[in-house]
């Protein structure tokens, strides 16, 4: 099917025909694809193969310098960063640099690179050096702050000081060996958080949200069961036997009761107290409303 084609007076301009033909199909539209840029990458080849310490850790630094540059320019960060040691005996060596949040700051990169340099192989010899940063992301604008008194107040800088330090030790000691607490949306305390991979976040370190009541700083895997005398079937507690030890308690207060998840199909609720025993220690008593058992589920450190 051909649509009709329409006739414009002149003053109407050659520029309106022509978008009217494009949007008819009379006229060939040229699409310009946007292509992405590729990512920030520098080399250095040295004129042999060497094993000087210094000249590759002076190149290293050189190149990382240099990719920071680029980043700049793009005003983005890098989020990973590849680095690629070409060796003249053996296959090519190199290590990746995983950071929490996107970051150019140079000397923040090279802190996390030189370890794993020291640790490198250099078989006989460095024949080139590459350093890439394969994920990027965009890094918003930072007021700097000039007055002292501002600029050691609370706010970005210790945002930024704990994301290197998260930085420091993922890098160091493992992505599976360092954990963030991550608040969830539940009322229960067995789900009211769960562990993430510290390099899975994003720019800030927000710390957690507090629940609104008071709870352990302890919480147990599984509730440990518990004999409880009480001067009502409901509580207060008066004594228990945890662990095969007898405890006086001293203080009992509660109960505060948390009902189930309805939506998950749970219906069974809970008792809570919080009780101090004659060592001192503040435990979280548990007692289940359905089944009447009683079980410990978290102290207080």
């Amino acid at each position: 099917m051909v649509l009709p084609r329409f006739t414009l007076p002149a003053r109407f301009g050659d520029d309106l025909l022509l978008r009217l033909d494009k949007a008819m199909g009379h006229a060939i539209e040229t699409i310009r694809p946007v292509r992405p840029l590729e990512p920030p990458c520098t080399e250095r080849v040295f004129d042999g193969p060497t094993t000087q310490w210094e000249a590759i850790e002076i190149t290293l630094r050189a190149l990382v310098e240099s990719v920071c540059d680029q980043l700049k320019a793009r005003e983005s960060g890098a989020r990973r960063i590849a680095v690629e040691l070409e060796r003249s005996d053996c296959s090519p060596t190199g290590f990746t640099l995983h950071l929490s949040s996107a970051s150019r700051d140079q000397n923040h990169i090279w802190t996390l690179a030189r370890p794993h340099l020291e640790r490198a192989h250099l078989g006989f010899g460095v024949e080139s050096i590459r350093v890439k940063a394969t994920h990027l992301a965009r890094l918003t604008h930072e007021q700097q702050e000039r007055w002292r008194e501002r600029a050691q107040a609370p706010g970005p800088g210790t945002t930024l000081a704990a994301t290197q330090l998260t930085d420091t030790l993922v890098n160091r000691l493992g992505a599976h060996r360092i954990r963030v607490y991550e608040p969830s949306e539940s009322h229960l305390p067995e789900r009211a958080g769960r562990l993430r991979a510290a390099r899975s976040i994003g720019r800030r370190l927000d710390p957690p949200a507090r629940a609104s009541a008071d709870r352990p700083t302890l919480l147990f895997q599984a509730p440990e069961p518990i004999r409880v005398m009480a001067l009502t079937p409901d509580g207060p507690v008066m004594r228990v036997t945890w662990r095969g030890e007898n405890l006086k308690v001293i203080t009992c207060v509660g109960p505060e009761r948390l009902g189930p998840e309805w939506w998950a199909g749970d219906r069974s609720g809970r008792d809570y107290f919080k009780a101090r025993d004659e060592h001192g220690r503040w435990l979280w008593i548990r007692r289940d409303l359905i089944s009447n058992e009683w079980s410990i589920h978290g102290v207080w450190a």
